[in-house]
């Protein structure tokens, strides 16, 4: 990674201060910061995982998952059904190790988000340069070429049990070929390629390896209480912000938000 390097925070103080911190740097924390970096503000980006390159292992490998997973993609919510989940560990998020598949909200979604919650400005047309923007900033798009065996099969399958099926388009940047019979090569377009690098080079900064722990108001700033781990250290470190964003998944959202009170 070359981009920006002194804004990766390694080893930190163990007393940081920034206008904003956002807590998560999956496709919501990512994009925030990006976006408030873009407009100036002083960003912190905070990450439990680590900050490793889109190609530090081989996609849906083994190594991905010791790399880039929470507890190595063996998680599992206990209840009646019991239930196992995997969640991304790393800078990104969910954006390193999954598809990359892409849908717009479906306009009953958005019309339940504005009569429950009284959200404005979220219709379909008031969101279009928002979703155009994002599209073209991770090269949302269908397959050019030809669709892999798999694909194909999962169609053919889907024929003859008479289901529906359809491309959805994935955020990917594909390299050109001119033989038409082979697929093309195509690079996913998650975080670290895309936002992240963006928000670095307009001044943001990152701290991964870092997992806050809680999160509390004194007068008119936050103070986030965390824990910085690495290869050779871990100790307690305090980040103080004017303004928090937590976008640490639906999990781990609501766990930090409960364990602050």
């Amino acid at each position: 990674m070359t981009v920006c390097e002194h804004n990766i925070l390694t080893e930190p103080d163990t007393a940081l201060n920034c206008e904003v911190a956002i807590v998560g740097s999956g496709p919501g924390g990512s994009v925030t910061a990006a976006t408030l970096s873009k407009a100036g503000l002083d960003v912190l980006l905070i990450e439990e995982g680590a900050y490793l390159p889109l190609e530090s292992c081989a996609p849906f490998s083994q190594e991905e998952m010791v790399q880039k997973y929470r507890n190595r993609g063996l998680t599992v919510a206990f209840g009646a059904p019991k239930i196992q989940y995997v969640e991304g560990k790393c800078v990104g998020g969910g954006s390193e190790v999954n598809s990359g598949l892409y849908h717009r909200t479906p306009s009953d979604v958005l019309a339940h988000w504005r009569e429950k919650f009284q959200v404005q400005n979220l219709t379909e047309a008031e969101l279009e340069p928002h979703y155009e923007a994002c599209e073209n900033a991770v090269s949302v798009s269908y397959l050019p070429g030809k669709p892999s065996l798999a694909s194909l099969k999962l169609q053919e399958g889907a024929t003859q049990l008479g289901w529906q099926s359809q491309e959805v388009p994935r955020w990917f940047k594909y390299e050109s070929n001119n033989d038409c019979s082979v697929p093309l090569k195509g690079t996913k377009q998650s975080m670290t390629k895309t936002y992240v690098p963006e928000m670095l080079r307009t001044g943001g900064k990152i701290l991964a390896n870092t997992k806050i722990k809680m999160l509390r108001h004194l007068g008119d700033r936050w103070i986030l209480q965390g824990r910085y781990t690495d290869s050779s250290s871990s100790y307690q470190i305090k980040i103080t912000a004017k303004t928090v964003f937590i976008a640490a998944g639906a999990v781990h959202t609501s766990a930090l938000l409960r364990r602050s009170g």
